[in-house]
């Protein structure tokens, strides 16, 4: 599940949701809300989580790779 991937990516890499929201451009109370699941992100915003977080779209949303 998104939120709790990115929760966990986010501590992961060190960041506070301050840190993390600076990065973004957004509020901490933004990033509260993705990490608890009560706001979604566009996918324009989804791709900078991707990019700060260095991780692929994949990995933040849980989906397995099928080869």
């Amino acid at each position: 599940m998104l939120s709790s991937a990115l929760k966990r990516l986010r501590q992961t890499r060190g960041l506070t949701q301050t840190e993390f929201a600076e990065l973004l451009g957004a509020s901490q109370a933004d990033i509260s809300r993705y990490e608890l699941g009560q706001m979604y992100p566009t996918v324009s915003r989804l791709m900078s989580f991707c990019y700060i977080l260095q991780v692929t779209p994949n990995q933040l949303l849980g989906v397995q790779d099928e080869v």
